[in-house]
C-alpha cells in the first residue's frame, strides 16, 4: 500500500510539477541522457591549488602546501554550465532533491573514469559535509549525505 501512495504522490507531483532537462528543456528529468553525455567527467586528479594534473594520491610538487590534500577528488569543473546549474538547483530554492541521482552518477563515473577498482576503496571513506541545524531545517535534507547515499 506505500508504495501505492508514494507513487501516486509522484505522479500527481509530476502533473503540476513536472520537471524540465537544465540543458535542452525536454520535460521529464532534470537532466536527460543526452545533456549528460556532455558533461565533461575528469578522468584524473588535480591540485586544488594550481589546478595541474595529478597522479592518483600524489602530491603535486609546486603546491608542496597542499600536502593534507592529496587523495582529493572532482568529478567535474564548477565552470561547467549544466553542473553549476545543477548544483545551484540541488543546493538552493526550489530545491530538486531528485539531482542527487545525476550528480551521484556523475562522481561515479569519474571514479571509473579514474580507474579506481573496487578493491582500491578497502581503506576509502565518504563522509557527508555536516549541516548546520538551521541550514538543514530550511532545506530539509542534507544534500551531501544524499550523494554519499
Amino acid at each position: 500500500m506505500g508504495d501505492f501512495i508514494s507513487k501516486s504522490k509522484k505522479f500527481i507531483l509530476d502533473l503540476f510539477f513536472p520537471k524540465y532537462c537544465l540543458g535542452c528543456g525536454s520535460e521529464g528529468k532534470y537532466l536527460c541522457g543526452d545533456c549528460l553525455s556532455t558533461v565533461d567527467i575528469l578522468a584524473y586528479q588535480f591540485c586544488p591549488g594550481c589546478q595541474k594534473r595529478v597522479e592518483d594520491g600524489k602530491v603535486c610538487p609546486s603546491c608542496k602546501k597542499y600536502l593534507k590534500l592529496n587523495g582529493l577528488y572532482f568529478a567535474a569543473t564548477y565552470q561547467n554550465r549544466l553542473v553549476k546549474q545543477m548544483i545551484n538547483k540541488f543546493k538552493y530554492e526550489p530545491f530538486a532533491k531528485e539531482l542527487k541521482e545525476a550528480l551521484s552518477c556523475l562522481i561515479i563515473t569519474h571514479f571509473q573514469l579514474c580507474d579506481k577498482k573496487e578493491s582500491d576503496f578497502s581503506d576509502f571513506l565518504l563522509i557527508p559535509v555536516p549541516l548546520e541545524r538551521k541550514r538543514l531545517k530550511w532545506r530539509g535534507f542534507n544534500q551531501s549525505e544524499e550523494i554519499g547515499k
